[in-house]
């Protein structure tokens, strides 16, 4: 007779739901949002556990640092089975072998997920369950390029993300981005309903918590302790909720007329390599009129692109993002020699003005500063959709040495949430005008040639009239007038 094993766990009711989930064949991913101190990681390491006693499996515990790695989850996974004889336990190789009942012999390995050369170590096995402790600490290109790849080829292999949201990271996306369809599944537990039905909490303990966090709807205890992933990261430098509130609001055509009337109208463009998305807004103040997304356009059609839209929206302005990747010069060149007026935006350049080279570490940090002021209007509207509200509200930022405002790089944040910022460079630079205005008191035109190709066609006399609190010079604005 068989003498039955004791894992040494007592589940807790508020994952009694992921237990029953993860036992489905059919369930392929699980991720769960949880407050603090609900025992996260216990749950994760008996998960491990009782996947490598059932049957021969093959398991990650990847974990944000290697030393998180081993001293807590490789801790938690061997108290969890300390009754179970027949243990391998390899601390060097971070493994522990486990006799299954089949059998067989399981693998559980540990692995670090940011500071192992971007979870380089977990290439080349392949897993049958791969659990991810804190995930939101893992990077989007990790997950994406070195995790999800070792579970291809393996039937039923399952994914468990677990940890306690932060921004709009890797964690956000798991949960907004699911596919029941194909067996995917989240969770959520907040302290004030699952921490308190699993005993974890009183109600009176989580008030005296989220009043030493500054009150109950602080961001920090909302993510930490309620599991709310839609307040805003205090190092985000655009307020998630506002962008959120600005999704919402719909001008209507009337409105959007008399906007047309009071403000220029402005074409930014944020032109990606051939192998990316190229962005384009056109901004009326408040109102963004239109988006464009075209996926891996050529540089000419880039061009000709711009140059519908300029013509169809009667644009007062062009700016062009002139360091995207090479492409944004390119561009700049032929919508010169198809009639437009483009004006490059360097975003590693100075800013502006003296005042705000002092403020701002380059012209990124002083426009997105721009964007984000923009956001505090009570009447800006932005386009739904949740992947403009990750780029919204993704960028962080940070004082540096000089004392001077500076915004996470393009590259890091694609690093960090797997997603470029195209729409809010595109945006950004449509904040151009109002720093050049600043500075030149010039709206620059983007209209055809004259006839006679000698000179842009202007409508100085219109703009005044239409354009209420604008000044403009009687000069016309030539691309290779270097006295501007």
């Amino acid at each position: 007779m068989t003498t039955p094993l004791t894992l040494n766990y007592k589940p807790r009711s508020c994952f009694l739901e992921a237990h029953r989930l993860i036992a489905l064949k059919s369930t392929t991913a699980l991720h769960i949002g949880a407050s603090r101190r609900l025992g996260k990681t216990v749950f994760v390491s008996a998960i491990a556990a009782m996947r490598a006693l059932v049957s021969t499996s093959d398991i990650a515990f990847i974990a944000p640092t290697l030393t998180q790695a081993l001293n807590v989850g490789w801790r938690n996974v061997l108290d969890r089975l300390r009754d179970v004889p027949g243990l391998v336990v390899k601390k060097g190789e971070a493994l522990i072998e486990v006799p299954a009942a089949d059998g067989g012999t399981s693998t559980i390995r540990f692995f670090a997920g940011v500071d192992d050369g971007g979870a380089g170590g977990v290439r080349g096995y392949g897993f049958d369950l791969v659990i991810i402790d804190e995930v939101a600490q893992v990077g989007s290109d990790v997950y994406l390029n070195a995790i999800l790849p070792t579970m291809s080829g393996r039937p039923n292999a399952q994914l468990i993300t677990i940890g306690t949201f932060r921004s709009v990271d890797l964690m956000y996306q798991l949960h907004e981005d699911i596919d029941l369809a194909q067996g995917e599944h989240t969770i959520t537990l907040p302290a004030s309903t699952a921490g308190v039905e699993a005993g974890v909490f009183t109600l009176q303990e989580l008030l005296a918590v989220a009043d030493k966090m500054g009150g109950w709807g602080k961001p920090a205890f909302q993510r930490e302790y309620e599991a709310n992933r839609f307040v805003t990261d205090e190092e985000a430098i655009i307020d998630q909720a506002l962008v959120r509130a600005a999704q919402e609001r719909r001008h209507s055509e009337a409105m959007i007329r008399q906007l047309v009337q009071a403000y220029p109208v402005v074409v930014g463009c944020d032109p990606a390599p051939t192998s990316d998305r190229t962005i384009i807004v056109v901004r009326a103040g408040p109102a963004i009129l239109r988006h464009v997304v075209m996926q891996a356009p050529t540089v000419q059609e880039i061009a000709h692109k711009l140059l519908a839209t300029v013509r169809e929206y009667d644009a007062d302005a062009l700016f062009i993002d002139n360091g995207a990747g090479g492409q944004g010069p390119a561009v700049m060149d032929i919508c010169r020699s198809i009639g437009l007026n483009p004006v490059g935006v360097d975003f590693g350049g100075r800013p502006t003005t003296e005042s705000d080279a002092y403020a701002y570490a380059n012209r990124r940090a002083e426009l997105i500063s721009a964007v984000k002021t923009w956001t505090e209007r009570s009447d800006c509207s932005i386009p739904p959709g949740e992947d403009i509200l990750r780029e919204m509200s993704a960028p962080r930022y940070e004082i540096n040495s000089q004392n001077r405002l500076q915004v996470e790089s393009k590259k890091a944040i694609r690093k960090r949430i797997g997603m470029s910022t195209d729409f809010l460079d595109a945006l950004a630079c449509t904040m151009a005008t109002s720093a050049l205005l600043d500075r030149e008191e010039a709206v620059y035109t983007v209209r055809p040639r004259s006839p006679d190709g000698s000179r842009y066609q202007t409508d100085f006399e219109g703009l005044k009239h239409h354009r209420d609190g604008f000044v403009v010079l009687d000069e016309v604005f030539e691309p290779h007038n270097t006295n501007w």
